[in-house]
Protein backbone atom coordinates (compact mmCIF):
# COMPACT_ATOMS: atom_id res chain seq x y z
CA UNK A 1 0.00 0.00 0.00
CA UNK A 2 1.23 3.48 -0.94
CA UNK A 3 0.72 6.62 1.13
CA UNK A 4 1.57 10.30 1.32
CA UNK A 5 2.23 12.06 4.62
CA UNK A 6 2.45 15.79 5.30
CA UNK A 7 3.42 16.95 8.78
CA UNK A 8 4.03 20.15 10.70
CA UNK A 9 4.61 21.26 14.26
CA UNK A 10 5.45 24.40 16.11
CA UNK A 11 6.14 25.92 19.47
CA UNK A 12 4.97 29.45 20.07
CA UNK A 13 6.84 30.34 23.25
CA UNK A 14 5.34 33.21 25.17
CA UNK A 15 6.24 34.98 28.38
CA UNK A 16 2.57 35.51 29.16
CA UNK A 17 0.51 32.92 31.05
CA UNK A 18 -0.81 30.66 28.29
CA UNK A 19 -4.57 30.31 28.06
CA UNK A 20 -4.25 28.34 24.82
CA UNK A 21 -1.67 25.68 23.93
CA UNK A 22 1.77 26.99 23.00
CA UNK A 23 2.94 23.89 21.13
CA UNK A 24 1.03 22.02 18.44
CA UNK A 25 1.53 19.36 15.81
CA UNK A 26 -0.46 17.92 12.92
CA UNK A 27 -0.28 15.43 10.10
CA UNK A 28 -2.27 14.53 7.01
CA UNK A 29 -2.08 10.98 5.66
CA UNK A 30 -3.44 9.96 2.26
CA UNK A 31 -3.72 6.26 1.46
CA UNK A 32 -5.74 4.60 -1.26
CA UNK A 33 -7.82 7.70 -1.94
CA UNK A 34 -8.66 8.22 1.72
CA UNK A 35 -7.39 11.18 3.75
CA UNK A 36 -6.87 11.12 7.51
CA UNK A 37 -5.80 14.21 9.40
CA UNK A 38 -5.06 14.77 13.06
CA UNK A 39 -3.93 17.74 15.09
CA UNK A 40 -2.80 17.95 18.70
CA UNK A 41 -2.12 20.50 21.40
CA UNK A 42 1.13 19.67 23.18
CA UNK A 43 2.51 20.73 26.58
CA UNK A 44 3.95 24.24 26.81
CA UNK A 45 7.49 22.95 27.49
CA UNK A 46 7.69 21.29 24.04
CA UNK A 47 10.25 22.86 21.71
CA UNK A 48 9.72 23.55 18.02
CA UNK A 49 11.89 20.56 17.01
CA UNK A 50 10.03 18.29 19.44
CA UNK A 51 6.68 19.42 17.99
CA UNK A 52 7.84 18.83 14.40
CA UNK A 53 9.30 15.41 15.25
CA UNK A 54 6.16 14.44 17.20
CA UNK A 55 4.00 15.24 14.18
CA UNK A 56 6.15 12.99 12.02
CA UNK A 57 6.24 10.18 14.61
CA UNK A 58 2.44 10.21 14.99
CA UNK A 59 1.95 10.29 11.22
CA UNK A 60 4.34 7.38 10.67
CA UNK A 61 2.59 5.42 13.43
CA UNK A 62 -0.77 6.00 11.74
CA UNK A 63 0.62 4.89 8.36
CA UNK A 64 2.14 1.75 9.88
CA UNK A 65 -1.13 0.82 11.61
CA UNK A 66 -2.93 1.15 8.27
CA UNK A 67 -0.48 -1.23 6.60
CA UNK A 68 1.48 1.25 4.51
CA UNK A 69 4.50 -0.24 2.71
CA UNK A 70 5.65 2.80 0.70
CA UNK A 71 5.36 6.33 2.04
CA UNK A 72 6.17 9.72 0.58
CA UNK A 73 6.77 12.17 3.46
CA UNK A 74 6.75 15.95 3.07
CA UNK A 75 7.62 18.48 5.73
CA UNK A 76 9.13 21.91 6.19
CA UNK A 77 11.64 20.95 8.90
CA UNK A 78 15.10 20.38 7.44
CA UNK A 79 16.28 19.21 10.86
CA UNK A 80 13.60 16.52 11.26
CA UNK A 81 13.88 15.25 7.70
CA UNK A 82 17.69 15.13 7.69
CA UNK A 83 17.70 13.39 11.07
CA UNK A 84 15.37 10.70 9.70
CA UNK A 85 17.63 10.33 6.65
CA UNK A 86 20.61 9.82 8.96
CA UNK A 87 22.33 13.01 7.81
CA UNK A 88 22.16 14.69 11.24
CA UNK A 89 23.32 13.20 14.54
CA UNK A 90 21.03 13.69 17.54
CA UNK A 91 22.56 15.21 20.66
CA UNK A 92 19.42 16.43 22.45
CA UNK A 93 18.16 13.81 24.92
CA UNK A 94 14.61 15.16 24.67
CA UNK A 95 14.49 14.36 20.95
CA UNK A 96 15.94 10.84 21.07
CA UNK A 97 12.76 9.00 22.19
CA UNK A 98 10.67 10.86 19.60
CA UNK A 99 12.97 9.89 16.74
CA UNK A 100 13.22 6.34 18.11
CA UNK A 101 9.41 6.09 17.92
CA UNK A 102 9.39 7.55 14.41
CA UNK A 103 12.09 5.16 13.19
CA UNK A 104 10.36 2.20 14.83
CA UNK A 105 7.10 3.00 13.02
CA UNK A 106 8.97 3.30 9.71
CA UNK A 107 10.45 -0.22 9.96
CA UNK A 108 9.15 -2.33 7.09
CA UNK A 109 8.21 0.72 5.04
CA UNK A 110 10.07 2.22 2.12
CA UNK A 111 10.04 5.92 3.00
CA UNK A 112 11.08 8.88 0.87
CA UNK A 113 11.56 12.13 2.81
CA UNK A 114 11.22 15.43 0.96
CA UNK A 115 11.68 18.96 2.24
CA UNK A 116 9.02 21.41 1.07
CA UNK A 117 9.13 25.15 1.79
CA UNK A 118 6.64 26.36 4.38
CA UNK A 119 4.43 27.99 1.75
CA UNK A 120 3.83 24.52 0.22
CA UNK A 121 2.99 22.91 3.56
CA UNK A 122 -0.05 25.06 4.22
CA UNK A 123 -2.59 22.28 4.92
CA UNK A 124 -0.57 20.79 7.78
CA UNK A 125 0.32 24.29 9.02
CA UNK A 126 -3.38 25.24 9.08
CA UNK A 127 -4.12 22.20 11.24
CA UNK A 128 -1.42 23.31 13.70
CA UNK A 129 -3.13 26.69 13.95
CA UNK A 130 -6.45 24.92 14.52
CA UNK A 131 -4.86 22.97 17.39
CA UNK A 132 -3.95 26.25 19.08
CA UNK A 133 -7.68 26.84 19.52
CA UNK A 134 -8.02 23.73 21.68
CA UNK A 135 -8.38 24.31 25.44
CA UNK A 136 -5.43 23.43 27.67
CA UNK A 137 -7.55 20.59 29.06
CA UNK A 138 -7.10 18.77 25.73
CA UNK A 139 -3.29 18.75 25.76
CA UNK A 140 -1.95 15.45 24.44
CA UNK A 141 1.26 13.85 25.72
CA UNK A 142 2.43 10.88 23.62
CA UNK A 143 4.35 8.17 25.53
CA UNK A 144 7.57 9.01 23.70
CA UNK A 145 7.43 12.71 24.59
CA UNK A 146 9.55 13.21 27.67
CA UNK A 147 10.24 16.43 29.55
Amino acid sequence: MYGELMFDGGSHQSTRLAVKPNATCAFILRMEGEETSSFFALPSWVTNNQAEATALALGLECAAKRGCKELFVQGDSVFVLNTMKGLYHLKNAGLKPIFAAAKSSAVGMRVLYLFVPREFNTKADALCHKARLLPNSEIFIPQFLDK
